[in-house]
Parts: structure tokens; C-alpha cells; sequence
């Protein structure tokens, strides 16, 4: 179910318009958004007065009925204490109306008698497939929706939330793109120089092009970048000119760069740049759980990578036996591990595929 838009439209879809009369009791207002694509994901929004804050808090609120009325948005910090739950959701997260999403899909696994429990985590993802919080509305419960910090941006105009928020910034998004699309090494942590960030970029592409995620010519199209930056050693030389090689010739190449590194950083670039191939459309998740399970047999990968591809493949065999889950379920149960590694997608060397 597409929440906010027509179910025949595709993933990739432009944005529910919203006025600025949606929606629109007294005060100043927000509007969440997805925080990895931006896109809308609720009605503009106001922050509700302490009656409303005092019947949630009291527990003065009717099994089925929405715990928030429509155009609310309430920060749980205002009714929790620290280390405290409410049908699962905890300190940083905002609460609003399960009617004033928009843009949003159902997703994950979503059990329950009349409704959604919401025990099983997030259930809500944005049309573009990007987790953004959690439904609660079973029949033994009031109705909500929880949205954890970590999914969401908040743009508007409203005050006094407990919870630091991160504001959608468009400006810092700009900036940051113009960095990774320059091919600036910035992102790493300090203590990184050139040849080791050089070296976790190589290692990347030699996983990558393992579970055959990049082709040759992106690799090639990466040793021409750094030539064009001074950094014109032999083996990058060798790369710029390895489009008629074998791909094992390649990845052999790719692993003659100078310079020590554990695998952590490049698998976790890897698992980042699947998200974005998923999240994008370009592949779907069984595909690319299919591509990484190819780094199981790779030396030095970490065993809790391992194990998790392992957790995901049993998964996704069980469902196509029809065991106790979905292959639809087991798709998002794969977004949403991908989801974990988001942030390191600014660390992955800017492709520029070599004609």
C-alpha cells in the first residue's frame, strides 16, 4: 500500500504536491522528509499544545484510536523518560498521524490481528524504498506512526523539541555532492593519506568487481581520475589500459596498490554502493544479495559481514519455499541491512565510466 499516492505508480515518482493549506492548525509547522532522498514524507505539520501532551503522557487514550489527532507532530522525549518504550517507540523519535503520511509504502514485516504491532521493527519505507519508521495499529492499541531521527530530516518552523533533529539542508547537501563529485578525500577520518585512501578505494573496486557489481571500464574510468590528480604510479598506469584484460587480470591489478588496509572500510563502501544500486532501481535486492554472497569465499572480509549474507541468503531461500516469509518481505529485510551502511556512500570513488 502507497500511502499519500496512487499504488500504480512507480517507485521512482515525482512527489505528492503539497499547499500550504494542508493541514494547517495554529502555529508554526514542520514537514518530515526521507532523509536519504528528501522526498515529503508527512503534510506540514504543528507541534501539539500540553493537552495533548498531558492525554498521551496520562495514558488517556482509546485502544484504536489515533494517539495523536491528524496534523500533529509530537516529539516522544515530551512523554518519555530516558531508557523508557511505548509500543516500541523510544527516546529520538517523532510521533505523527498514520493519515498524514504521504509518499510512504508498506513494507517489512508486518504482523498483527486487526492491524500492525509494529514488534518487528520498522514497516514503513518512502516510494523510493528508503526506511523511515515504524506503524503501530493493532486493535489492543492506539494508532501511530514512530519515526526515528536517524531516517528523517524535519524542515519548517516548529519549536520545542527535546530531540535534536537534523534540519533538511539543502546547502550542506550541495556542498557535499560537489566534494564527492570532485573526488575529494575529505570524508575519510583524519590520519588517512593519499595512498592509504588510494589503497580502500582499489580494494573497493576489487570487491566490487568480484561480485561483479562495477565493470572494467568503471575501474578504468576511476586510474584515469587519478592520473588526471598527479597520481600516476605504474599500477594505475597499467589500469588506465586494462579494458581488453580479463577481469581476473584486473582484480589482480587492483590488488598490487602499494599500501596496507583491513577490509572494514572497502566492504563497508561496498554494502553502501549496493544501497544506492537498490534504492535507485538499477538492481533489486535479491540480485545484489545473489552479487555479495561472492564475498563469503573473499580472505579478511569480516565474519559478521559473512554471517549476516549467510542470514539473509537462508532468508531468501525460505521464502522462495514458502517457509514462514515473503520473498517481498525478504527483499526489504535486505534494504534495510543495506540501509545500516547509507552513510558510507560518500566515501565511494566517483564513477566515471571510461568510453
Amino acid at each position: 500500500m502507497i500511502h499519500g499516492a496512487d499504488n500504480t505508480q512507480k517507485a521512482k515518482m515525482e512527489m505528492v504536491p503539497l499547499t500550504d493549506d494542508d493541514n494547517n492548525p495554529t502555529g508554526p509547522r514542520s514537514q518530515v522528509r526521507c532523509r536519504v532522498c528528501g522526498i515529503p514524507i508527512t503534510h506540514w505539520l504543528c507541534e501539539p499544545d500540553i493537552r495533548v501532551i498531558n492525554k498521551v503522557k496520562n495514558e488517556k487514550y482509546e485502544d484504536g484510536e489515533p494517539l495523536v489527532p491528524q496534523g500533529i507532530i509530537l516529539d516522544i522525549t515530551h512523554i518519555l523518560e530516558k531508557n523508557e518504550y511505548f509500543w516500541g517507540a523510544q527516546n529520538s523519535e517523532i510521533i505523527v498521524n498514520l493519515n498524514d503520511l504521504v509518499n510512504t509504502r508498506d513494507g517489512g514485516v508486518r504482523h498483527g490481528c486487526c492491524g500492525v504491532d509494529g514488534s518487528d521493527g520498522i514497516n514503513l519505507f518512502c516510494v523510493n524504498n528508503h526506511p523511515i519508521g515504524t506503524e503501530v495499529s493493532d486493535c489492543y492499541q492506539p494508532e501511530f506512526v514512530h519515526l526515528p531521527v536517524e531516517c528523517i530530516v524535519v524542515e519548517g518552523r516548529a519549536v520545542g523539541f527535546k530531540t535534536i533533529v537534523p534540519r533538511d539542508n539543502q546547502r550542506d547537501r550541495q556542498v557535499q555532492k560537489k566534494k564527492h563529485d570532485e573526488g575529494s578525500y575529505s570524508q575519510f577520518p583524519d590520519g588517512f593519506n593519499t595512498e592509504k585512501r588510494i589503497k580502500i578505494e582499489a580494494e573497493f573496486f576489487r570487491l566490487a568487481l568480484t561480485c561483479g557489481l562495477v565493470g572494467k571500464k568503471d575501474v578504468v574510468g576511476w586510474a584515469d581520475t587519478l592520473i588526471e590528480k598527479g597520481n600516476d604510479i605504474n599500477v594505475v598506469l597499467d589500469l588506465s589500459l586494462a579494458a581488453g584484460k580479463l577481469p581476473g587480470e584486473v582484480t589482480r591489478l587492483l590488488g598490487e596498490f602499494p599500501g596496507q588496509c583491513e577490509l572494514a572500510y572497502p566492504v563497508k563502501m561496498l554494502l553502501a554502493y549496493s544501497h544506492s544500486l537498490v534504492t535507485n532501481t538499477m538492481k533489486r535486492p535479491e540480485e545484489i544479495l545473489l552479487a555479495l554472497s561472492d564475498l563469503v569465499a573473499v580472505d579478511r572480509v569480516p565474519e559478521s559481514v559473512k554471517h549476516d549474507i549467510g542470514w539473509l541468503e537462508e532468508l531468501r531461500y525460505m521464502a522462495q519455499s514458502d517457509e514462514f516469509t515473503t520473498t517481498y518481505e525478504t527483499g526489504d529485510e535486505i534494504v534495510l541491512y543495506l540501509a545500516k551502511y547509507a552513510k558510507y556512500r560518500r566515501l565511494v570513488p566517483h564513477v566515471r565510466a571510461s568510453s
